[in-house]
């Protein structure tokens, strides 16, 4: 018999990530709308409606052994309702999908141990991490972008890109999927973990080679000096023997 597994948000990361592992495990997956329930029933995926900002929510997708928290950042009154929703469950492992803003901006490497911002996401994370309900992962991912997220749509053309000298942390969608997967296969629970391409061009540099390979005008930057970050993975590659499916910023994606 397979194991029961949620998707809590079916989205841009969630909806592939089901597809990955419906071969697997028993999938069930939340949407926000019909027609999107619709698609997961197209891919055998039980579908459930749900979005954590609207008032009494139906919890009846939680009847899964594994969870997988892709939702967009929510408020955290809505992340303790939430957590409760799950200690009454079955619930036993828990990934939560959370992001490198967790970090300052310092111009250094940072490591899964370095200062963390006093934020939402900040806050979020150590409620998940905390609870002796079930067992959590942690997963920092960098930027997302792949399939129909491409480096040279997010600055339309014309608009000025600030902090051109500013470091890019960036990860692909097939990178995130197999990350996902393997972490679930290795028994990797109660751990934090960064997750980015090895490469870390700057801004300019990112940007400049996407116009360049679409043909379109060299983007133009701003005079902004902040600071930045290159977010280490080695963490996450030691712990499962992961190689980056694309390592490389500037290759050919």
């Amino acid at each position: 018999m397979k194991i029961k597994l949620t998707i809590c948000g079916c989205g841009w990361l969630g909806l592939p990530l089901a597809k990955a592992l419906s071969t697997t495990f028993e999938l069930k997956g939340t949407v926000r709308n019909i027609e999107k329930k619709k698609r997961l029933l197209a891919e055998n995926i039980e579908p459930f409606l749900f979005d954590l900002q609207k008032g009494k929510q139906n919890f009846s997708f939680l009847n899964s052994e594994i969870l997988i928290l892709a939702l967009p950042p929510q408020t955290l009154p809505n992340y303790k309702k939430f957590i409760k929703a799950i200690e009454n469950s079955t619930v036993q492992k828990l990934i939560f999908i959370s992001s490198i803003s967790v970090y300052q901006n310092e111009n250094k490497l940072v490591t899964e141990d370095s200062p963390l911002n006093n934020s939402l996401l900040t806050s979020a994370e150590g409620l998940f991490r905390a609870n002796e309900n079930f067992e959590s992962i942690i997963i920092r991912f960098g930027g997302l972008f792949g399939v129909n997220r491409k480096p040279q749509n997010f600055y339309p053309t014309g608009r000025l890109i600030p902090n051109p000298l500013g470091y890019v942390n960036m990860i692909h969608q097939a990178d995130c999927i197999q990350i996902i997967t393997q972490l679930i296969a290795q028994n990797c629970w109660g751990k934090t973990y960064n997750a980015c391409a090895d490469m870390h061009p700057t801004r300019k540099e990112f940007y400049t080679h996407y116009a360049r390979k679409s043909k379109e005008k060299a983007p133009k930057f701003g005079l902004e000096k902040e600071k930045s970050k290159i977010v280490s993975s080695q963490k996450l590659k030691l712990a499962i023997g992961y190689h980056f499916l694309y390592p490389n910023l500037l290759a050919d994606l």
